[in-house]
């Protein structure tokens, strides 16, 4: 499954340097709070964080902007096109925390990189996730929409059988605030199998928000049933590249609980409560809580379970 650390290098500001060229800042050469800060990661983060002096490492770049630590991610910009003009949104920043409260800034800047951490690292396991003809249990996922400027989520039309496909084009999938989609999800498992089942959204500020299940009596998901789950209307509250990521694992008589993988309520959830019982959610628990050893998983229990994800570039209305 590869590393899936998260590795950040503090970096000068954008106009610093000659030309405009950001330099790494070296270990110990930064400003005293945020270097303590920085070397409290690894202990914080359970390991989910290290800071590495290589501008080619780094996943994150941290700057400092006044009293203002920000965090920056290394890809830069994303592009999106429109029919007349290219729409070139700028990455999201985010805050993560200030020079001032040397306590507040490691505790805030841990807090925010982990949770950057743990929605990289969903979303690396589902790329990671290959084709095997051998896979037992299966998820197909398809991304629909009804195209328009609705202002609210009671606006949107409620048959999915008149949306349309939300096309993979040059630049991939391309959706305008004011859209409403649907997710069809269909268990597509062999051998009749059933299946716990969960659909996460993972926004563009590193959110994850549970889709499906609502309760835990919509799991398990029998062979061949297709969940339709939807509308929602996009809006900009949130812009740039986002995603849905599928989950499918086989069921057995202990219920896989999801909910643990929602970006927000980690904090409540007590220390060392069960999710499942799978290697794959040994896996998870390692990825996004950082507990646990597991960084593989078995050739038999690859064919248990199924990570999809489809991905979107969400922007801004054209102008009138």
């Amino acid at each position: 499954m590869g590393d899936l650390q998260l590795k950040v290098a503090l970096q000068s500001d954008v106009g610093d340097e000659p030309m405009g060229a950001p330099a790494i800042i070296s270990t110990g050469k930064g400003p005293p709070a945020l270097e303590s800060a920085l070397a409290q990661l690894p202990k914080r983060t359970k390991g989910m964080v290290v800071r590495v002096d290589s501008a080619r490492q780094a996943h994150w770049f941290l700057r400092v902007r006044g009293d203002q630590v920000i965090l920056v991610p290394a890809e830069g910009l994303s592009v999106a096109p429109r029919s007349d003009a290219a729409v070139t949104e700028a990455a999201p920043a985010f805050l993560g925390g200030s020079l001032k409260d040397e306590q507040a800034l490691a505790s805030e800047l841990a807090t925010s990189l982990r949770r950057i951490a743990r929605s990289r690292s969903l979303l690396s396991l589902a790329n990671a996730n290959k084709t095997d003809a051998r896979r037992r249990v299966q998820a197909a996922v398809s991304m629909l929409k009804h195209e328009g400027r609705f202002a609210r989520s009671a606006d949107c039309p409620r048959d999915v059988t008149s949306a349309m496909p939300v096309e993979y084009g040059q630049t991939g999938r391309i959706v305008r605030a004011g859209t409403c989609v649907w997710f069809v999800v269909k268990n597509d498992s062999r051998d009749n199998l059933a299946a716990d089942m969960a659909f996460l959204f993972v926004d563009s500020h590193h959110k994850i928000t549970p889709l499906f299940p609502r309760a835990s009596a919509d799991n398990p998901v029998p062979a061949g049933r297709e969940l339709r789950l939807g509308p929602y209307l996009v809006d900009a509250t949130t812009t740039g590249l986002e995603h849905v990521v599928a989950i499918a694992v086989r069921g057995g008589e202990v219920r896989t609980d999801f909910s643990i993988l929602a970006q927000e309520g980690l904090k409540s959830v007590p220390r060392g409560a069960p999710g499942g019982t799978s290697e794959l959610w040994a896996l998870l628990a390692t990825a996004l809580h950082g507990e646990g050893q597991t960084r593989t998983i078995s050739t038999r229990a690859e064919t248990e379970y199924d990570v999809q994800t489809v991905s979107w570039t969400t922007a801004r209305e054209p102008p009138d």
